[in-house]
This record gives structure tokens, sequence and C-alpha cells, in this order.
């Protein structure tokens, strides 16, 4: 049991390097970053101007309504006047939540994208091939409808897991001799609330991290498998299954990777405070670790599908 387990781990070492190394290899593996950045720029444009836009738009309806404004006449007291605004400002409302969500499905879509970008993109590595960026564009372009609607159903499957947790640690406090009140009421009562909290965020982020190599491999099933949106979502769940552990200690030196960075750039901050200088040379090398990590994270999928299922043979 512990030769399997070391030579699993082994393997998950031995991934993890081959990922981590493709980003400073190939520098193709920073268009899709490119990509991300300008997408979520211009995404974040559009929602903003239009929020404003149609917020403006309906105040500007809202107050030229006459019977907002009768209403107001009517209104005696400060109390009416409130209830009065509150519910036609109410109207407003449905407009705004259907801004958000389109706001939602556009950065899904373009996410989905990205996903079956990097996919083709890391194949390509593996296969050695040339001029790798402009094929997977036009290739994830087809899968991207796919993809999307799959990381829809994982998405759903997740907030549903999330809910549940949730519910259960309502429950545990109201459920409770003292009651939800109980707690607010005195200072021991806040603390024991405050270590609940901390421990349903805690069970949360365990559960989903044991969960998370069921839905690793969505996207490379959609891509190489050529599945539908649930049939990829039980495939990845099986694939998981058959590579549980060595998935999961793939994760854990992921996580541990990504923290050396993270202490790094707290490092580098505090040795870079010089005047004028210092602040720029934080924002270059943010950028380039955000650049270097994004493109870390879109090709670790891939790199696990080739690795465990097609067992690939790969130049780095």
């Amino acid at each position: 049991m512990f030769v399997i387990a070391r030579g699993g781990f082994l393997k998950s070492f031995d991934s993890a390097v081959r990922l981590f190394k493709i980003p400073t290899r190939f520098a193709d593996a920073y268009y899709p970053y490119i990509v991300h950045v300008a997408v979520s720029s211009i995404l974040f444009m559009f929602l903003v101007n239009v929020f404003f836009l149609s917020f403006s738009s309906l105040m500007t309806g809202l107050f030229a309504n006459p019977a907002l404004i009768s209403a107001l006449e009517e209104s005696s007291s400060p109390e009416q006047v409130f209830e009065s605004m509150l519910f036609f400002l109410s109207t407003i409302i449905p407009n705004l939540i259907t801004v958000f969500i389109l706001f939602v499905v556009a950065v899904f879509v373009a996410y989905s994208w990205i996903d079956a970008m990097y996919v083709y993109f890391v194949s390509g590595v593996y296969s050695k091939k040339k001029s790798l960026i402009e094929d997977s564009a036009r290739k994830a372009a087809s899968a991207a409808p796919t993809v999307f609607f799959a990381n829809m159903v994982v998405t759903g499957l997740v907030f549903l897991i999330t809910l549940f947790l949730t519910l259960l640690f309502f429950f545990h406090l109201f459920l409770n001799p003292i009651g939800f009140a109980g707690y607010l009421s005195t200072a021991p009562g806040v603390v024991s609330m405050a270590v609940s909290l901390l421990a349903w965020i805690f069970t949360l982020a365990v559960v989903l991290f044991l969960m998370s190599p069921f839905f690793m491999l969505v996207v490379p099933v959609v891509v190489f498998e050529k599945k539908g949106v649930f049939e990829s979502v039980k495939r990845s769940f099986s694939h998981g299954r058959k590579n549980y552990f060595s998935f999961l200690a793939f994760n854990v030196i992921y996580m541990l990777a990504v923290m050396l960075v993270g202490i790094a750039m707290s490092v580098l901050y505090y040795i870079i405070l010089i005047p004028l200088v210092g602040p720029i040379l934080f924002a270059v090398f943010t950028i380039v670790f955000e650049a270097y990590l994004f493109a870390v994270a879109g090709s670790m999928p891939t790199v696990l599908y080739l690795d465990y299922v097609k067992r690939s043979k790969p130049p780095l």
C-alpha cells in the first residue's frame, strides 16, 4: 500500500513539475491570459455602462411617472413617502437583475472559450506542434458552448452542496437550545457563533476540495472525447474516481506551489519599497506572476488528462 501511494505521489509530483514548466517553455501559454484580461476589461466596462444607463433611464422614467408624483403629493408623512419610493424603486430591480445575469452568462461563455483554448494549446505542446495559439483559438470556439453548459452543471452541483451545508449550519443555530437570538445576546454567544461560522467555512472548503478530483477533467473530456454536457460530467467523475488520490495529491502540490508564489510576492512587496520605482516594479511583478499562475491553472486539467487518461509522453 505504501509503495503504491508513494508511486502515485511521485507521478503526481512529476505531472506538477511538468505543468509548472509549460509557461516557462512556451510563450503561447500567455495568450489566453491576454484574452482573459481583454475580455474581463471589456465585460466590466460594458456592465458598468449598461448598469448606469439602465439605472439613469429607469430613474428618469420613474420620477416622471404620474402615479409616483401623485403618490408623493398625497403622502402626509415621511413614512408614507418612503413606502411610495420603495414601491416604485422595486420596479427597477428586475431590470438590474437581468443585466447582472446577462453579465454572468457572458463571463461564463468567455471563460469556457478560454478553457477550451488551453486544452488545445497544451495538447499541441504535448505533440510538439507549431503555431499553437491560432489553431487553439479557432478550435476552441466550436467547443465553447458545450464547455459552457458542462461548467454550468458543475457550478449547479457545487451550489447545491454549498446550499445543503449552509442549511445544516443554520439548522444547528436555530435548533440550539439558546436559539439564534441567544447567540447574539451575550459575548460568549457571539464567540460561539463565530467559531461555528469558521467551522462551517472550513468544512465547506474541505468538502469541495475532496470533491475537486471528480470535476477536474470536464473540459478535456468535452474536447478530446467529444461528449455531450451530462456525459462529459459523468466521464470526468469516472476518471476522477479511478485516479482520485493522484489527483488529490496533485491538488495539494499545486496549492503549496501557489502559496509559495504568494509568499514570494509578499516578501517582494517589502523588498522593493523604493520611492517611485518600487510601486512600478511591484505592479510589473504582480502582472507577471498573475499571468504565470493563470497559465498554470488553465493548463492543469489537460496535463492531468494527458498524463493519466491518454498516458501521453510529453516533450517537457
